[in-house]
């Protein structure tokens, strides 16, 4: 009866290990489960949070933006005015035209400082187009003023009347430009006096216009 007594509170024993091994992995894993849900309620909340602020600032800027707009009807058409300039080159009985859209300003740099004089090669050279669509369209038109006698007439009267030469602050202006152009060595002396001939030419035509009008 001993034996069998000792035998059996051996095999109790080794239960008992072995349920305690068990039971304190549970309470172990139960710990990191529960450290695990309150990191994701806090994460919620913050998350939670934040899209609340997000919502409020987007509400926030609705009313800005609805009370800084002006409400206005869609039209079926528009009327766009596009600035850009034409001009006319002519040499002999030869003329050819060339048309400057919308464009940006760029500094000159050395390679184009070297292409001698301020012709057209050298002044789209410093020109950078701000709608190449823009400027695909506006170069269509010197195809229609090349095949078209009649446009070409009504483009020339346009042009003169409307030129920026007939403008006495923009003469000075463009006197002032070669002037300081001149100082750069960017144009030669010749250069200057023969543009400066040509402004002093359309002061002339300007007061002869005038009068006429």
């Amino acid at each position: 009866m001993s034996q069998q007594k000792l035998a059996c509170d051996e095999e109790v024993e080794a239960a008992n290990k072995i349920f305690l091994e068990i039971q304190a992995s549970r309470d172990a894993g139960i710990t990191v489960k529960r450290r695990e849900i309150v990191t994701l309620e806090t994460l919620s909340r913050d998350i939670t949070s934040s899209m609340r602020d997000m919502v409020h600032v987007k509400r926030v800027f609705l009313r800005e933006f609805n009370t800084t707009t002006m409400i206005g009807k869609r039209r079926s058409r528009e009327l766009v005015c596009i600035p850009f300039y034409i001009a006319r080159y002519e040499k002999g009985g030869m003329k050819r035209y060339a048309v400057y859209p919308p464009a940006l300003v760029e500094d000159m740099g050395i390679l184009t400082k070297m292409k001698g004089a301020l012709g057209a090669a050298k002044l789209k050279s410093v020109l950078q187009c701000r709608s190449r669509a823009i400027t695909v369209f506006l170069n269509k038109l010197l195809t229609f003023i090349e095949r078209n006698p009649v446009l070409e007439k009504d483009i020339i009267e346009a042009g003169i009347q409307a030129s920026i030469l007939l403008r006495k602050r923009l003469r000075v202006g463009i006197k002032k430009g070669l002037m300081e152009l001149e100082k750069q060595n960017l144009i030669s002396k010749s250069e200057l006096q023969a543009f400066s001939k040509i402004l002093y030419i359309y002061t002339d035509a300007a007061s002869k216009y005038s009068l006429v009008h």
